[in-house]
This record gives structure tokens, C-alpha cells and sequence, in this order.
């Protein structure tokens, strides 16, 4: 059974005719694994001669559904209201979209070469040919979430604070001011996009390299063998990133190792501990007031009558105006602001509940962001820029009304409490 092997040279690649550009082919049964590099014209040409060769019944890409949307539908998604992704719970599709999507881009303006060429040249090449084309990843959103569960939380602040200097530009910045880092195109055929992130990634979070490598491979693998198993006699091609190829293959030589597909889909669950930190507040808060309506009702003790009253009060006002305070700071709308004022005080009786997330909803119901506002996040230069991105704006919306309305707010609500029952009641 042949292995990993190098092809011809291709004489339209992007590098010299005295340095040929890698080409990264493997052959398993009835399966030709094609490795490339996203933002490679070489991949581009190579992708389109295999399958012209090989008159494939399937064509297999590393794509799921959302980004082969992105990729072949790039202004409906651009035009996607933020909106309608929080209804529907793909905010994490649309951050990992932006990561990757901005780390291409950058490196596609450097090597003039769209990103995702390659996949779109095999996408056209199996609808000319009338080949069945086979999406062989696990959906992007899926991938992050297991990465971001396995990690700890020195791996996911450190995680964090490098993805909002690579979203606010922040790293483009320094790297302008040492000058761009030299870069033989030969390497891009080594890793795709995502694989040559998780290099950088691994460094600073190195649990989460079996997710977005190891796993992926796994996953490819068996998309890639049922399409082989769909295709009978006839060939299928698979268009991957060349990071994936050599995994890909010894799995589809190994089929038996080859995990199922459903428990790479799975979430882990962790333990959830601001949700339990959150019940503790609920209960401590409502025991309070549930003791000093016993003590009126059942021990006639009406001179805690006004310190209810003004506990009540003061929580609302507290709670509420903490929250929008957050949102005014944020320059929200005045519906946003509203909401947090109204929102923040009812938080506290469900832990799932969020009085950020429903400002912020409200600020992107009346000053939709569209997704063009997140891909400019990369050319934020000014600490007043995020005020004028509708996108950071509704972000800034829900982390101010969040802080506002949470530990500032129940640390004064919880010292009030403990002060007010002391004193005014005489208990303590």
C-alpha cells in the first residue's frame, strides 16, 4: 500500500523553479489524500490535477457546513446579524470563524493568494464532474468547545489574552514595528491554518493540541472512509490540510482504531462552579428575607418592617444601578441601558440568567452589528474605536452591565445585608 509521498515538481507554484514546491500526496484503497496549504496557488493547481486525473465519484474537503458557507456565500455571511447568531447560539461559530478567518486572510495578503482556494477549486471541480461532495470535518463550534473544556484556567487566560491581541491587532502592531517575520512558502505545505494556530497555541495551552489536531485527524479519517465505503469501485479524493495527512493516513490504514464520530461530538461537562457560587448568593440573599419575614409575621418584631423595606430598595437600586451604570459606560442605547436597570435585580433568582446578555441583545436589536464590524476588530488601533464598532460596543455592553450588576454589586448587597440585620433589628 503506497505512503506519504512527494510529487513532481509543479512548475506554477509560488515558489522558484530552482526550489519546487513540496507536493504532498497518499494513497489508501480507493482513497487519494491530497494535502495542502490554504493560501497555496501551488495547492490550487494541484488540487485541480488530481482530480482531473483520478475522475473521482467523491470528493471529500476538510470543511464543515457553517465555513463551507462562509466560503461559498462570503457576503450572506458577512451581512449575518449578530442578532439572530446570539438567538441561535453560534456566537462561538462566529468567533472561530474570525480567528481563522482574520490569521488567513493576513497570511493570504502576504502570499497574494485568496484563502480556501483550494477547497473552493475542489468544490468546483466536483460539481463539473458531477461528484459527490463529502463536508469530512466536525463543525469548527464543536472543536473549540472541547478544546476550551479540557483547558485550565491559567491555559484559558493566557488563551484569551493572546486572541484579543490577535483580534484588536495588537500583535500585527508589534510585528510591524519589528519588521514582517521572513517565511519560505514551502512551510505553509507542512500545516493548514488551523494546525499552524495550534503551533502557536501549544505553546501556552498544550492540552488542547489533542482536540484540534488528533482529534480533527480522527474525525477526517472516518468522514473520509464512509465516503470510501459510499464511492464502491470508484475513487474519492480528499482534499485536507497537509498537518493532517500523515494522521489521516495511518488511521485509514488502521481503520479499526478509528474513533466514533459521536464522541467526538460530545461536550465535556465540567463542574459549575460559578453557577453554584451563584445559587449560594440566591440562597443566602432570599434565607435573609425570608428570616426577617418570619421574625415580623410570627415574632412581631415590626420594627423590622422599614429595614425589609429599605433592603428591597436598596438591592434594586444597587443591583440595577450598577448594571446601568455599565451600560451608560458602554455609551449603550437607552433601551440597553433600561434593560440592565430592569434585568439586574431579577438575575440572581435563575443562575442561567444574564443581565449583560439581555442588554447587549437589546443593543444589537437596535444597533444591529453585522459581521463586517467584527472582521474590522483586527484594525481597532484606539482604546475609543471600540465605542465606535457597533460589534465591540454591544460586547462592551454585556461585560459592563456583568461586572456592574455582579461580585461589585452582591459584595455591597451581602455587606448591607449583614449590617442591616445587626442593627436595626438588634440581632447579632
Amino acid at each position: 500500500m503506497p505512503g506519504l509521498a512527494a510529487a513532481p515538481p509543479d512548475t506554477e507554484a509560488l515558489n522558484p523553479p530552482s526550489t519546487p514546491a513540496p507536493r504532498l500526496q497518499a494513497t489508501v484503497g480507493n482513497v487519494v489524500l491530497v494535502g495542502t496549504a490554504h493560501i497555496s496557488q501551488a495547492s490550487v493547481n494541484e488540487v485541480r490535477e488530481v482530480i482531473a486525473r483520478e475522475q473521482p465519484k467523491v470528493v471529500a474537503v476538510e470543511l464543515d457546513a457553517a465555513r463551507y458557507k462562509a466560503l461559498t456565500e462570503p457576503e450572506a455571511w458577512k451581512q449575518t446579524k449578530l442578532v439572530d447568531i446570539i438567538k441561535q447560539g453560534r456566537a462561538f461559530l462566529l468567533l472561530a470563524q474570525t480567528f481563522l478567518g482574520s490569521y488567513q486572510r493576513r497570511m493570504g495578503e502576504r502570499f497574494g493568494v485568496q484563502p480556501g482556494a483550494e477547497m473552493l477549486a475542489a468544490i468546483e471541480e466536483a460539481k463539473q464532474r458531477n461528484a459527490e461532495l463529502v463536508l469530512a470535518d466536525r463543525d469548527i463550534g464543536v472543536t473549540l468547545k472541547r478544546a476550551w473544556a479540557r483547558m485550565g484556567a491559567r491555559e484559558k487566560s493566557r488563551i484569551s489574552w493572546e486572541f484579543m491581541k490577535a483580534l484588536t491587532g495588537a500583535a500585527e502592531a508589534m510585528e510591524d514595528e519589528r519588521g514582517p517575520a521572513e517565511m519560505n512558502p514551502d512551510e505553509l505545505l507542512k500545516e493548514d491554518a488551523l494546525s499552524m494556530m495550534m503551533e502557536e497555541l501549544s505553546a501556552f495551552a498544550p492540552s488542547v493540541s489533542t482536540v484540534l489536531v488528533k482529534e480533527r485527524d480522527a474525525y477526517l479519517a472516518g468522514r473520509i472512509r464512509e465516503a470510501a465505503a459510499k464511492a464502491g469501485d470508484g475513487k474519492v479524493v480528499a482534499v485536507i490540510g497537509a498537518g493532517h495527512l500523515r494522521g489521516v493516513e495511518q488511521h485509514l490504514q488502521n481503520p479499526a482504531h478509528i474513533p466514533e464520530a459521536a464522541g467526538l461530538e460530545t461536550i465535556p461537562k465540567s463542574f459549575p462552579w460559578a453557577k453554584l457560587v451563584g445559587a449560594l448568593f440566591i440562597v443566602a440573599f432570599l434565607g435573609v428575607f425570608a428570616f426577617l419575614g418570619w421574625q415580623i409575621v410570627f415574632a412581631g418584631r415590626v420594627d423590622c418592617i422599614p429595614t425589609l423595606q429599605s433592603l428591597l430598595t436598596n438591592y434594586v437600586i444597587i443591583k440595577g444601578g450598577l448594571a446601568a451604570l455599565g451600560a451608560l459606560l458602554a455609551f449603550g442605547h437607552p433601551l440597553a441601558v433600561l434593560t440592565a436597570f430592569v434585568a439586574a435585580p431579577l438575575a440572581p433568582l435563575h443562575p442561567a440568567f444574564s443581565s449583560g446578555l439581555m442588554a447587549a441583545y437589546v443593543q444589537a436589536k437596535f444597533k444591529p452589528p453585522r459581521v463586517e464590524d467584527y472582521e474590522a476588530l483586527s484594525k481597532l488601533t484606539r482604546l475609543r474605536d471600540f465605542w465606535t464598532n457597533r460589534l465591540t460596543r454591544a460586547l462592551l455592553v454585556a461585560a459592563l452591565v456583568n461586572v456592574g450588576s455582579g461580585w461589585i454589586a452582591n459584595i455591597i448587597v451581602l455587606t448591607q445585608l449583614a449590617a442591616a440585620l445587626k442593627s436595626a433589628c438588634g440581632i447579632g
